[in-house]
């Protein structure tokens, strides 16, 4: 029996919507597979900067986690030959730091309670401890983050060590951001004890849920996990982009970039073509039998007609990526990345691409992304992101006046984490509550925030790969 043919269009072409079309191409040639991507190249955050001779830069830090789900990760892992890989494992998988109470931590990514005054240390440590005795009982919901922090940490280590952290990272305070704000970045644990003491506590779930070990390269296995992160052994993850357009186009998936999508053409809960326009081609108009969506929830439910102006969105300033090239290495240690926690700062997180993919260093050049997170557009206009870029490093200790820059080139974000506020998420929830009610048949959102509490990659590309299992657009799999 020869197998039906369909025509699925994938809105947008960042990672999970190029791995889904290569899956479904794989799982499904007969198909005619369409993605249409509003901006110049594919790839989104996963492209990559190139300044010619300057050579390449990540739009910050970008390492590919497998999901440990084999049918996926056999996906990621097909893109490039398996020597044309750095397999990142173990400990070394991630290794991050955060600035935080004026040092720069390199063997823990949570806040060090053991960097502390005393007496602060002892009030926190106390807290913390009273606090966990009335918690013991599983994990409510919470309407914002104050609630979360306070149900994990207690009221002090709420209120007086992550309050002013979320304030400098968002410019908001606890109760106007949602508790997905916590989950960001690492602060579902603080550090209080040496490695003797944390050995011995760690055998406490309850306790190896909110207390970090003290040294992540060191990290004994309580829970074997055998995920890693995948990056290209030569600098620049627009390798893989391309690698996954050229396996696309040997499958004869069509792809249109600079596409505008106007229209969708629905008929009772059938969706039957996309009207869309190109800057080469004018306006173009395809049938469907699928659509995935993976271009934000948002431009959806405008297609959908939903009313949206009523939805107040919370935005902050757009962030700026500094690229740098230095003579002389960084003094990072062997973080790949770090955040900064201590307000005054513009600096979000400092990367140093050749801890994690040694060609980056080529030529004895050493190149480091800083992004910048302006707190407001006053700040955004007054200050010199080179400028302040290069004051905060020499803060931080990562460069000296011995480091002579060789580079530099400033980047706006055109897109970056989202403002995590309980407003922004309620809209998200209303979105995607009206795209339910359309009750479309064969139209399936896909991406961040496609779903509730869906947004790291790994999350992403489980949504989307079980989305596309549902509906016949992939084999069965593990």
């Amino acid at each position: 029996m020869r197998a039906e043919k369909k025509e699925v269009v994938i809105a947008g072409a960042g990672l999970p919507s190029l791995l889904l079309a290569l899956k479904i191409a794989e799982d499904h040639p007969q198909n005619k597979i369409l993605i249409l991507e509003k901006n110049a190249e594919l790839g989104g955050m996963f492209r990559s900067f190139d300044y010619g001779e300057h050579g390449f830069f990540d739009h910050g830090m970008h390492i590919i986690y497998e999901t440990c789900i084999p049918a996926i990760d056999d996906v990621i892992g097909s893109v490039l030959d398996k020597d044309q890989w750095i397999f990142l494992e173990g400990n070394r998988k991630d290794i991050a730091g955060i600035y935080y109470n004026n040092q720069l931590q390199k063997d823990t990514p949570y806040v060090d309670f053991r960097n502390l005054k005393l007496k602060n240390r002892l009030r926190y440590t106390g807290g913390f401890f009273y606090n966990l005795a009335l918690t013991l009982k599983g994990e409510p919901s919470f309407d914002n983050a104050e609630e979360a922090l306070r149900w994990r940490f207690g009221k002090l280590v709420s209120n007086e060590v992550f309050e002013p952290i979320l304030r400098k990272l968002y410019s908001r305070n606890l109760t106007e951001l949602a508790p997905f704000a916590t989950q960001l970045l690492a602060m579902n644990r603080i550090a209080l004890f040496d490695k003797k003491v944390m050995l011995k506590l760690m055998k406490s779930d309850a306790i190896r849920a909110r207390v970090a070990y003290p040294d992540q390269l060191n990290l004994p296995n309580f829970r074997p996990n055998n995920q890693r992160g995948l990056y290209p052994k030569k600098f620049g993850m627009f390798r893989v982009m391309n690698a996954i357009e050229k396996k696309l186009n040997k499958y004869g998936v069509k792809i249109q970039t600079s596409a505008d999508i106007k229209e969708l053409q629905v008929e009772g809960k059938t969706l039957k073509s996309v009207h869309y326009v190109t800057r080469e081609s004018g306006a173009q108009t395809v049938s469907a039998d699928h659509l995935y969506w993976g271009a934000g929830t948002p431009p959806l439910a405008m297609l959908l007609k939903m009313p949206t102006r009523a939805l107040k969105i919370d935005k902050n300033p757009p962030g700026r990526f500094v690229n740098l090239i230095f003579d002389t290495p960084p003094n990072m240690g062997e973080l790949y990345y770090f955040y900064c926690f201590e307000p005054g700062f513009q600096t979000f997180r400092v990367t140093r691409y050749g801890n994690y993919c040694a060609d980056a260093d080529e030529k004895g050049l050493y190149r480091v992304c800083i992004e910048l997170w302006p707190q407001n557009e006053e700040e955004a206009l007054k200050t010199q992101p080179l400028e302040v870029a290069l004051s905060e490093l020499k803060k931080f200790g990562v460069i000296t006046d011995k480091h002579r820059l060789v580079f530099s080139a400033v980047e706006i974000q055109a897109a970056g984490f989202p403002l995590p506020t309980v407003g922004n998420i309620s809209n998200h929830k209303i979105i995607r509550d009206f795209i339910v009610s359309q009750n479309i048949s064969n139209i399936t959102p896909i991406g961040a925030l496609a779903e509730e509490g869906v947004f790291f990659l790994k999350d992403v590309l489980i949504d989307t790969f079980a989305k596309a299992k549902l509906r016949g657009h992939i084999h069965e799999s593990n």
